[in-house]
């Protein structure tokens, strides 16, 4: 009686990491399909360095997303990195690890490059491939060179590692000290049915540097964006008033 039960149990058992093994083999095909390499190198100024690191495709997601993730994971080589957004066009990186290229004084920026040489696409678009080796390379331009210095491409999705969702009915104000989210309470807000969906007000708000300026603006509410998204959609949407934020990634 009692072996038959131990034979009963081995056997559900046996089931079930079966199942959780083809369950997760399912998942790796589907999600994560095979790694590229990521490098980044500094041999102009000092002091230099030279990291690289093998990273899991996930899905279709864009360059800056594995940038992201080579910080949250390897965050002592991998330690930071600043971009700046130009409307309908997406990110160009001005500085990793701290170290920023100089453009207007020795014609240094920070080229993307895979085995064919320059990429045609910045890191708002470029999706990487397996067997891919994407090279950040800090590099002095020369006249001869074929390279786009400020090639961006189109908005990315989501830059955000930890995002801070938008609910009906919320202002958000950015200004020069801080970001403030306030949702207006029920007794004093208005429930209106839309079939576009509710909308949220964005401010943007300098009262400490001349010149002062003050812009607001009503964006729709997307499923689940956080709130860079709206910011760049701000910008794409009204680029001679909401201009080129910059992201300071760490």
């Amino acid at each position: 009686m009692y072996l038959y039960t131990f034979k009963v149990i081995y056997q559900k058992r046996y089931k079930m990491i079966v199942i959780w093994m083809y369950v997760f083999a399912l998942f790796k095909l589907t999600y994560c399909s095979g790694q590229f390499r990521y490098a980044v190198r500094n041999g102009v100024y000092a002091p230099t360095f030279n990291y690289e690191q093998d990273m899991d495709l996930v899905g279709n997601n864009t360059l800056v997303y594995y940038m992201n993730k080579a910080c949250d994971i390897y965050p002592e080589t991998f330690t930071n990195y600043v971009a700046k957004y130009f409307p309908g066009l997406g990110y160009s990186i001005e500085s990793i690890n701290g170290q920023t290229g100089n453009w207007h004084q020795d014609k240094t920026y920070w080229q993307i490059r895979n085995d064919s040489g320059p990429l045609p696409l910045g890191v708002s678009s470029y999706v990487p491939r397996e067997g891919d080796e994407i090279i950040f390379n800090l590099t002095i331009y020369e006249e001869q060179q074929s390279t786009e210095h400020d090639a961006t491409t189109e908005a990315p999705t989501n830059m955000s590692s930890a995002p801070t969702y938008i609910s009906p009915g919320s202002t958000i104000m950015r200004s020069s000290a801080s970001v403030i989210t306030t949702t207006s309470t029920p007794a004093t807000t208005t429930t209106t049915t839309s079939v576009a969906g509710p909308k949220f007000r964005y401010t943007v708000l300098n009262m400490m540097v001349k010149p002062y300026f003050s812009h607001s603006v009503h964006l729709r509410i997307e499923d689940k964006q956080p709130l860079i998204y709206y910011m760049e959609k701000a910008c794409d949407k009204y680029p001679k008033t909401f201009r080129n934020p910059k992201v300071h990634y760490v």
